[in-house]
């Protein structure tokens, strides 16, 4: 009775187990799908097993073959079952190491023990080894039959050999697993051969499947939902061990371009649908590897060490094997992708891994770059970038960023009466650093939200102190950040209400790319027009700028970029002519940036434009220069060639 009782326990664990694995969402690995079949081969050997205990009462009205037949397959189930169970454990437990050697050879001793059982088995009816049927049709049990038993420990003692030998490429979910297997399944054992007579077989199977079912459930956190790939953890954790062990990894990055854009157009399935193919192609490109998916975008592949291609030769070979394009809606989409080479050490740890491919994916995207290798030389960028970044959280809370200005002039009035503010700060040897550096760091940061009120606050108190300055007029370069906050426009009029300056001192620069960020940027610019704000389109010809946007926006000047100027070197001045004329045509004033010389200034004059921006008038210099510089610069005539100022400026 005990016997029917586990053994009808066990069939509903193992029902329980499956209705959890079962979904299609659980089977979209391989190892996933190999413990479903392990439960499911459980659930075949006790339906088998209740089948020998019924024709075993009924043997007397039963050929004798019956017997023989049913309790052979009851043998060869309950063989397989465990070598499944066996190579999922094994599969699970270094699928992200190094030991693909010691994982063939288990594999092998795996196989080779369950097809000696087999063959045990099928001829048992000769050899009577694992079991036979007496003349008065009682059950008895051959010398061999202890030899399943044999099987399940040999997969112990392995399991616990593994984790003695690799301690540190395991997980600590499968140290959990054997740790607790090992001494539940042996009690159950020598239950079972202390007591022939049960039936114990089905409770081990059941009970070693919920222990592994319990990994199953943990492991899903480390599983990307939309394409059953290792997720950001997984990647994490598997670099952990890469980087402990010291097998070194080569590691491809598959950074997907516009999917944004795809999701905003054709709806999130077809973004989905995008990364699904790519995922799969991924896995069979990588066959032998891992792939995971370490964010919305990016996939990677890690290939052995023993790769003997190169970077461009693996991408090269990635980029032939992966799709190029997608149909959605009857439209044929370009799918574009960067391919970063992780070629570098992975001295450090996970964290520098991790660190070091973010940059070079923002590197990639910001830059739209078909390829990009993690070597040594970025890896000195990523740690400059760090120590600057360290620099910059410190000079916020020190206040060291310093406000200068450059004087703009006003070609109708022939004189400066307008200036732009720009952010200068010192390094820690005293030399300055150029914004180039700094801006695009902190902008990434967040720290650009800090630094830019610091900047205001700055301008107003000079402001303040100097209202005889013949300064109609001081733009500030504004970043997406601040756009992004729509805390910035009470920021803005609290430092301009503080310092008691008018609001028409204060006008701001963006630039076209900022209309497109997202519904708060555009909530943040209708306020500051809503309270009267004059705003510069700033960048003007770099290629991102259109003339919709200004249709949609209440710009009062237009910045030309100095690109323009660079390019009417070579080809004339027609270009800024026509524009100037346009733009004053829509009721904007123009400004041009780049002026250096004499001639470039009486050119640009000629072209009609109201204001220029340049060294050839003034270099940017600091706030305590500017009184003196307006003072004593004389602009009686339009072009006019002035005295530079102050410290070396950087441009």
């Amino acid at each position: 009775m005990f016997s029917f009782v586990a053994e009808y326990l066990a069939l509903v664990i193992l029902g329980v187990i499956i209705a959890v694995v079962g979904r299609r969402e659980y089977l979209n690995t391989h190892d996933q799908f190999r413990f479903f079949t392990s439960v499911i081969l459980a659930i075949v050997s006790i339906v088998i097993d209740s089948l020998c205990v019924f024709t075993l009462e009924h043997s007397h009205e039963l050929p004798l073959w019956v017997n023989y037949i049913d309790n052979a397959a009851y043998y060869i189930v309950c063989f397989v079952m465990v070598s499944s169970f066996t190579d999922y454990v094994f599969s699970f437990m270094l699928r992200r190491s190094g030991r693909r050697r010691f994982l063939a050879i288990a594999g092998h001793l795996n196989h080779y023990m369950c097809l000696l059982c087999v063959v045990l088995t099928l001829f048992n009816p000769i050899t009577q080894w694992m079991f036979y049927i007496a003349a008065d049709f009682t059950y008895i049990h051959g010398p061999l039959w202890v030899i399943g038993y044999a099987q399940v420990v040999f997969m112990l003692l392995l399991s616990g050999l593994c984790t003695a030998l690799y301690r540190r490429e395991v997980s600590r979910a499968m140290m959990r697993v054997v740790r607790i297997s090992i001494p539940a399944l042996a009690a159950l054992i020598g239950f079972q051969l202390a007591y022939p007579g049960t039936m114990m077989n089905g409770i081990m199977a059941a009970i070693f499947s919920l222990i592994l079912l319990l990994v199953l459930q943990s492991s899903s956190i480390e599983t990307d939902a939309l394409t059953g790939l290792g997720n950001r953890f997984a990647f994490v954790a598997a670099a952990g061990t890469w980087t402990e062990t010291r097998h070194p990894k080569r590691i491809l990055v598959l950074l997907v371009h516009g999917l944004e854009d795809i999701n905003s157009t054709y709806g999130m399935d077809a973004g989905d649908r995008v990364i699904i193919d790519i995922a799969e192609h991924a896995r069979e490109i990588c066959a032998g590897g891992d792939v995971f998916r370490i964010n919305a975008t990016s996939i990677a592949l890690v290939f052995s060490h023993r790769e003997n291609r190169t970077g461009e030769e693996i991408a090269a070979f990635v980029n032939a094997n992966l799709p190029n394009e997608i149909i959605v809606e009857g439209d044929k989409l370009r799918i574009q992708m960067s391919v970063i080479d992780y070629a570098a050490n992975m001295v450090g740890g996970a964290p520098k891994v991790v660190e070091r491919i973010e940059y070079a994916r923002d590197e990639a995207r910001r830059n739209r770059l078909s390829f990009i290798r993690v070597d040594d030389a970025l890896i000195s960028e990523v740690e400059s970038k760090k120590r600057l970044t360290r620099y910059l959280e410190e000079s916020v809370d020190l206040n060291r960023f310093e406000v200068w200005l450059q004087p703009v002039y006003n070609v109708k009035d022939s004189c400066l009466c307008s200036a732009e503010a720009l952010v200068r700060l010192k390094g820690p040897k005293g030399d300055f650093i150029p914004p180039a550096q700094f801006v695009g760091i902190a902008e990434d940061s967040a720290l650009i939200m800090a630094i830019g009120e610091q900047v205001i606050r700055k301008l107003c108190t000079f402001a303040q102190s100097h209202p005889a300055l013949p300064l109609k007029m001081i733009s500030i370069n504004l970043s997406l950040r601040q756009l992004s906050d729509s805390r910035f426009p009470d920021l803005l009029d609290g430092a301009i209400d503080s310092a008691g300056i008018s609001r028409n001192l204060i006008a701001l620069e963006i630039t076209e790319r900022m209309f497109a960020a997202d519904d708060r940027v555009a909530a943040t610019l209708a306020e500051l027009v809503n309270r009267g704000y004059r705003f510069l389109m700033d960048d003007f010809g770099t290629g991102f700028s259109n003339f919709a946007s200004m249709l949609d926006f209440p710009f009062s000047f237009i910045k030309l970029d100095r690109i323009l100027l660079a390019a009417a070197q070579e080809d004339g001045y027609d270009t800024i002519r026509t524009l100037t004329r346009l733009f004053h045509h829509g009721g904007y004033e123009v400004v041009i940036e780049g002026v250096e010389t004499a001639e470039q200034a009486r050119q640009v004059i000629d072209c009609g434009v109201d204001y220029i921006q340049g060294f050839y008038y003034a270099r940017p210099m600091p706030l305590y220069q500017v009184p003196e510089f307006l003072n004593e610069t004389d602009f009686s005539c339009r072009v006019s060639v002035v005295k530079h100022y102050g410290m070396k400026a950087l441009r």
